[in-house]
């Protein structure tokens, strides 16, 4: 919870980069009533997902305490990966450098969006930037 709430503290910064963060959890046992827990908990302000059973997000993590960021650009390709686990996720300034070096790696500059993902989590920035945070 500690990542989600340093994400939550850097949010305008994110906002300035055109980036949204989804945090996508995929072994929150108490499911839909446990990221409502979470959010209120940590005052998370943007979107947890949930992912029981590794339905959707199972290729992009191999291991079960696995918690890799991944920045995603507007079409959908993967454009930075930070690896982490349990105790050493992807801060959030290695996110917000991972994002605004993305134009550099293929986003253009008119104001496309870009997902990002860390640890569980995703974002979608709707500028030439990309940005990765969060997941479980």
């Amino acid at each position: 919870m500690k990542q989600l709430v340093e994400l939550g503290k850097k949010a305008d910064e994110f906002k300035k980069s055109k980036t949204e963060i989804i945090a996508v959890f995929r072994e929150e046992k108490k499911g839909e009533d446990g990221l409502k827990a979470i959010k209120d908990k940590t005052k998370t302000t943007y979107t947890l997902a949930l992912d029981s059973g590794n339905k959707k997000t199972g290729r992009y993590s191999t291991g079960r305490r696995e918690f890799t960021g991944y920045v995603i650009n507007p079409e959908g390709k993967i454009t930075k990966i930070l690896k982490g686990d349990l105790r050493n996720r992807a801060k959030a300034d290695e996110l917000l450098k991972a994002i605004n070096g993305s134009a550099d790696a293929g986003s253009d500059s008119k104001g496309s969006s870009s997902k990002t993902s860390s640890g569980g989590s995703a974002s979608k920035s709707s500028g030439s930037k990309s940005k990765g945070s969060g997941k479980k």
